[in-house]
């Protein structure tokens, strides 16, 4: 009892394996801004295994810039027992570090409207922001104007600031005077530096 850890992060790395999924999801989440080797090493061993994975990983795997994991999330995804949890991971994931043959699952994605997709969509947009996808531009334009909410506009402005062309810039101007004032300073600034690629 009362034993004592020199190391708390040593710690939660070994719970990384442990059985119950809530400590290592807990676990996981507590890693958060860890960036050990022990650790670095250890994340792509963990999502590779279908007993430890946590979605939780996810966010330290994005977070530690391991962008090489685009087969396993893809294998995940395809899988036959997929939660939702673990289809917006996924979705995350491949979204922060995309390939050119992900546009149709982003494209897919942005597509389908259902309610409980919205932050699939959020991801999607920034997918194909990042792969620069001109033709994506009406895509992610129509999504951006079923938002209700200004605040909730940002991520498909800044996926169209991404992309750049004339179409992209002439909606990204009409929220020049949003009354989100996150909003307003994020077109300012894609507006401000539109010609530096």
């Amino acid at each position: 009892h009362g034993e004592k850890y020199g190391n708390t992060e040593s710690v939660l790395v070994q719970l990384l394996r442990h059985s119950n999924d809530s400590v290592r999801y807990w676990a996981a989440s507590s890693l958060k801004d860890c960036s050990s080797k022990e650790l670095m090493k250890e994340l792509p061993v963990l999502l590779k295994s279908p007993e430890y994975r946590t979605v939780a990983l996810t966010k330290l795997i994005i977070q530690n810039n391991i962008s090489n994991l685009q087969n396993e999330y893809e294998n995940i995804l395809a899988g036959d027992d997929l939660s939702s949890d673990w289809e917006r991971s996924c979705v995350e994931y491949l979204a922060f570090f995309p390939k050119m043959k992900h546009k149709p699952l982003f494209k897919k994605y942005l597509m389908d409207k259902s309610e409980d997709n919205w932050s699939i969509r959020r991801d999607a947009a920034m997918g194909l922001g990042r792969l620069k996808d001109r033709e994506s531009v009406a895509l992610i334009i129509n999504e951006l104007e079923r938002q209700t909410n200004d605040y909730n506009k940002i991520i498909f402005i800044s996926a169209l600031g991404m992309i750049k062309g004339s179409e992209a810039k002439a909606v990204i101007e009409k929220y020049r005077t949003s009354s989100e004032p996150l909003l307003q300073k994020l077109v300012e600034e894609i507006l401000l530096n539109w010609d530096k690629r």
